[in-house]
């Protein structure tokens, strides 16, 4: 199987067979459960949690608009 995310095969140690020998089930119960690289899938968290942060800011500013420098004035 390989990963959702990059599309790179997925390596399982120990591997789906050895897993559904010592605690049951079967290879595919396995194969099924990782679907995603650890790493692949913290790069991709971390990504959309940027972007949702980046939208919320836009989307504040749209709302209550920006406010141009206070300028000083000598009195």
């Amino acid at each position: 199987m390989n990963c959702t995310i990059c599309n790179k095969p997925i390596i399982l140690t120990p591997s789906a067979k050895e897993r559904a020998a010592k605690y049951g089930g079967k290879p595919s119960d396995y194969t099924a459960l990782f679907t995603e690289h650890s790493d692949c899938a913290i790069k991709k968290r971390n990504e959309d949690t940027l972007e949702l942060m980046r939208q919320t800011t836009q989307q504040r500013e749209n709302e209550r608009g920006r406010y141009p420098l206070r300028q000083e004035t000598n009195l």
